[in-house]
């Protein structure tokens, strides 16, 4: 297991190395929000800034809808819309699903952006690893875009450090079919 820690750590460490071109950097906020109703269900939230070092225009992502539960993961189905400073909104639905395994945690994501006519499905992978205190998670994330007329994808490793006890901050490499990437995503549960 040390050995596949370090090879990670080399890998995003030094991943700009490998790219064609500077990697785009881009910084996530998330705001995540179950309410339990029943047992097996209730609602979920979201709010995101997909990118907030973009600021022309800023754009964020609200959503919610029904949650369902089962034992070791959830599904979430729901609409809402970007909404763009610029006053721009754009209708969306987003369906979300958690699967926690015996040694990994698989996520996935489908959002289809009705004006644009956009499918977005990322996907990632992820093992938790305890080092001393911390209980690290390193793992691969993919995605992949479908446009009117074009497609791209994203893969590369990923690494989440938890910050608080309902917060993480997680990195991430992805070779890109057009340009690289490195995405920081800063996820809080409440």
């Amino acid at each position: 297991m040390a050995k596949a820690f370090f090879v990670l750590l080399c890998v995003l460490g030094y991943s700009p190395v490998f790219a064609q071109d500077h990697p785009d950097y881009q910084f996530r906020a998330l705001l995540h929000k179950q309410i339990g109703i029943t047992e097996s269900g209730g609602l979920a939230f979201w709010a995101v800034a997909p990118d907030v070092t973009k600021t022309n225009p800023r754009q964020f992502l609200l959503v919610g809808g029904p949650l369902f539960k089962g034992s070791g993961g959830w599904l979430e189905l729901m609409g809402g819309s970007f909404v763009k400073t610029d006053g721009t909104v754009d209708a969306a639905f987003n369906m979300r699903a958690s699967r926690i395994g015996t040694r990994f945690l698989f996520y996935t994501e489908a959002m289809y952006v009705f004006p644009k006519k956009r499918l977005i499905v990322p996907f990632s992978v992820t093992r938790r690893v305890k080092l001393g205190a911390l209980n690290l998670g390193f793992g691969l994330e993919s995605e992949v875009t479908l446009d009117v007329g074009a497609t791209s994808w994203r893969f590369g490793p990923r690494i989440v450090v938890p910050i608080l006890k309902k917060a993480s901050l997680a990195t991430v490499y992805q070779w890109h079919s057009r340009q690289p990437l490195l995405r920081q995503y800063l996820l809080l549960n409440f």
